[in-house]
């Protein structure tokens, strides 16, 4: 098939005869997995930048050895970097360990400790936009531990975050 695309962050979109693999949903949003006919890797694309698609009269090329479920195990979300995964120790507040247990952020999740104020969990994901959306989402009910690069990145997010409600020229 052939897909006009523009991602949120390209100044104008882009055409590609792309051969389709997967479907997968994140959080109520949809996108296409596979892979260009002129590239190596493979590409996540949203749905709803999709601006058109046509029919390519091309022969459509599927890899019979891609696994989505090896693909996506280490990940949270759709975005997958050639980066090992890490080791990912939280602090979750015992107001918000209900919800996680119940509805785990990732399948590695594991109780590493409980404590009277909360709870202590590992995961072994990679680093990426939508692992650090989610924990954002969680607001002060988790606390990450280590790694102290993910750490950073929370408390930078945070400190925007904060500077975002400070302003009085809004």
């Amino acid at each position: 098939m052939d897909i006009h695309y523009q991602s949120f962050t390209a100044s104008r979109s882009t055409s590609l005869e792309f051969h389709p693999w997967l479907l997968k949903e994140f959080r109520n949003r949809w996108f296409i997995i596979g892979k260009p006919s002129k590239s190596n890797s493979i590409f996540t694309l949203a749905l709803d930048r999709i601006i058109s698609i046509s029919y390519s009269k091309k022969i459509y090329q599927i890899d019979e050895t891609f696994d989505a479920e090896l693909f996506y195990k280490d990940v949270v979300g759709v975005t997958v970097s050639n980066i090992k995964p890490m080791n990912v120790t939280l602090f979750v507040s015992k107001k918000q360990a209900p919800y996680i247990l119940t509805k785990p952020i990732h399948t590695s999740q594991q109780v590493v400790s409980e404590r009277e104020n909360g709870i202590i969990i590992s995961l072994k994901v990679q680093h990426n936009f939508e692992l650090e959306s989610v924990l954002l989402g969680f607001g002060e009910g988790v606390t990450v531990l280590s790694p102290i690069r993910l750490r950073n990145a929370m408390l930078a997010h945070l400190h925007k975050s904060i500077d975002a409600y400070n302003m009085s020229d809004i």
